[in-house]
């Protein structure tokens, strides 16, 4: 499907043939994202939780992007693993453990800040998470917490196991 719609666009000129491989790559990448979010929106529709999904991808996708973290071996086994991350991530929202999230994320941050080769990004990131926790409603923060708890636990993932897949 993604080489159909790539030799289209180099049959209108629309593309260099020579860029062929950038572009099916960019495809892939922004399917497969819409795929994960798609998923993430069905799971949170069928538990009643759109809320939380709007705004576990608010606080999730800027920590991934600007931090990474591990990586499965293959695209399938990447959104079933992120499927069974949010769900966790629900469950979490439903427990009261909100004060350990808490205490684990800042254990994880100063893990992470020992074994990585920490940057502007990662600090500007880790400080905006300590200002939010000033401001915003409980209901955010624990969703704030928890997209912080898992990508820092995946990064950790990554810092451990050096960048293998093990998934």
């Amino acid at each position: 499907m993604i080489s159909n719609i790539i030799n289209l666009f180099i049959k209108k000129n629309i593309i260099k043939h020579s860029d062929r491989d950038i572009y099916e790559y960019g495809l892939f990448v922004i399917i497969f994202n819409s795929s994960v979010i798609i998923s993430f929106l069905f799971l949170s529709f069928l538990l009643h939780h759109l809320d939380f999904f709007y705004l576990f991808i608010l606080f999730w996708t800027p920590y991934r992007i600007l931090i990474g973290g591990a990586h499965c071996s293959t695209p399938f086994r990447c959104l079933i693993v992120s499927d069974l991350i949010f769900l966790f991530a629900i469950l979490l929202y439903h427990l009261n453990a909100y004060s350990y999230i808490i205490i684990m994320n800042c254990c994880l941050m100063i893990f992470q800040i020992k074994y990585l080769d920490t940057n502007f990004s990662f600090y500007s990131l880790w400080l905006i998470f300590f200002l939010l926790q000033l401001v915003l409603p409980i209901k955010f923060l624990k969703i704030l917490n928890i997209a912080y708890l898992l990508n820092s636990l995946s990064v950790t993932y990554k810092i451990i196991f050096k960048d293998k897949f093990y998934i």
